[in-house]
């Protein structure tokens, strides 16, 4: 920003007609903020596509994993019996 704010100046006092000093600073200040722009999109590109919610729902259903205690698979009851171990076929 600082170089586009002053290139007006630096042109105008080049000797180039108010006119021509208007049109190159524009052309370069859409030039030079439109390739910043695209900078800013190529540097975070996961906020631009569906992939960054997908992402955030997948790091908090990690983080609920890790924060629950797993299920018991069987209840311990008072008499052991062989079935629950080798079920009839």
């Amino acid at each position: 920003l600082f170089y586009l704010a002053f290139l007006p100046l630096a042109l105008f006092g080049s000797g180039l007609s108010w006119e021509t000093t208007v049109l190159t600073t524009a052309a370069a200040a859409f030039a030079m903020l439109g390739l910043d722009e695209i900078g800013h999109l190529l540097e975070q590109p996961f906020q631009l596509m569906p992939l960054y919610q997908s992402a955030k729902v997948s790091m908090m259903d990690v983080a609920d994993t890790i924060l629950v205690t797993p299920p018991e698979l069987f209840k311990q009851d008072q008499d052991d019996t062989d079935e629950r171990k080798y079920p009839q076929q």
